[in-house]
């Protein structure tokens, strides 16, 4: 006879399943991962250098994010409250910034970077815009969210600033000069 779940490790499985990506999410940029590392590792060329890096970026830069929001929402609110609903979103727009932030920045149009960067404060910003707040609680809630934006954001350049060098000193310099 088995044991059936009670109701509590029942809601607890629910809440970890929307608390996280499905498993082939992450195998997909296991994968990503892999393939950027025999690109970049048998040293075909100096376009297979720039996408392996790539292709190692993206992964990486989206595991050490997620892991450092993690620990801002810990220290925010005390427990990791987003949902998979709420995690979808952040997840396909920050990977797709992976690879569009170094590749302006390798064509030197940075100016790209700083306008997707208004764009998305705007759009953060418009559902709080001409809203009343009326409790002191929901304004530190609302100041909150916008601050693991700033963060995120500010997360995601920092990590494509450093693809970018990567993609300067190790394909630039090292197949240019072999």
């Amino acid at each position: 006879m088995t044991n059936p779940e009670t109701k509590d490790q029942k809601t607890n499985k629910d809440e970890d399943r929307r608390r996280y990506l499905p498993w082939w999410w992450h195998f997909l940029l296991f994968v990503s991962l892999m393939v950027g590392m025999v690109f970049v590792g048998f040293n075909w060329g100096l376009a297979e250098g720039f996408i392996g890096i790539l292709l190692i970026a993206i992964p990486v830069s989206y595991w050490v994010i997620r892991l450092c929001m993690i620990g801002v929402e810990k220290a925010f609110y005390g427990k990791v409250t987003t949902t998979r609903r709420d995690l979808w979103p952040p997840a396909l727009v920050g990977s797709l910034e992976g690879l569009m932030y170094p590749v302006a920045f390798l064509v030197d149009e940075t100016g790209l970077v700083g306008v997707w960067l208004v764009i998305k404060t705007a759009g953060q910003w418009a559902p709080n815009f001409g809203v009343n707040i009326t409790t002191r609680r929901e304004e530190m809630y609302s100041h909150r969210s916008f601050d693991r934006f700033l963060i995120g954001n500010a997360l995601r350049i920092i990590f494509s600033v450093a693809t970018f060098v990567a993609m300067k000193v190790f394909v630039l310099e090292v197949w240019l000069w072999r």
